[in-house]
């Protein structure tokens, strides 16, 4: 009779003020990184494109150059930050869809820095300077990248703050202790 007792108490739902803990599900987090991911990776070629697009018979150069490769690159940044917050939401296998595009667009962006452009410009010997990365093209990208950043750390935050209260409740059921709100069932 015990035993029928003990099964019957751990099958029993939740007290009316304890929340019944359900996982979201993952599908729209990882539908919205793939979907933002693929239109911003989209807007950097455009840009990219634009830039280096021989209008009018002109060729560009080397500064168009390294500005669309640095757009590329610096493309690839929000899409990986915002991955991995996918990531730490609980996505996987749908996030191999920016894989491809993503590494794309960065092999992209290296070749675009290798490019001279137009060899009767004055700067067609210019390096490649740690401040291109901060053009005006890639603001966005860095600002983008930057809200990512920000997700990741409060979901981090959100996390731990969650693992610290069910870490204390459960210690304190299992020290004997009592919970706000729930009964001694001893008798």
């Amino acid at each position: 009779m015990e035993r029928v007792g003990a099964m019957s108490t751990a099958a029993e739902p939740p007290a009316p003020d304890q929340p019944a803990h359900r996982r979201a599900p993952v599908w729209p987090v990882t539908a919205a990184v793939v979907v933002l991911g693929l239109m911003l990776l989209a807007w950097d070629a455009w840009a990219a494109i634009w830039t280096t697009a021989p209008l009018f018979g002109e060729i560009s150069t080397r500064a168009d150059r390294i500005e669309a490769g640095m757009v590329l690159l610096t493309g690839t940044v929000p899409v990986l930050v915002w991955s991995a917050w996918a990531i730490l939401r609980g996505s996987r296998l749908g996030l191999a869809l920016l894989l491809a595009p993503t590494a794309l667009l960065g092999w992209m962006g290296v070749n675009e820095l290798g490019n001279a452009g137009d060899p009767s410009a004055p700067d067609h010997a210019r390096p490649v300077r740690w401040f291109d990365a901060t053009d005006e093209l890639t603001r966005g990208n860095w600002a983008v990248a930057a809200l990512g950043v920000l997700a990741l750390v409060v979901t981090a935050v959100m996390r731990h703050r969650g693992a610290q209260r069910n870490g204390r409740h459960r210690d304190g059921i299992r020290a004997g202790g009592t919970d706000e709100g729930a009964t001694d069932n001893i008798g």
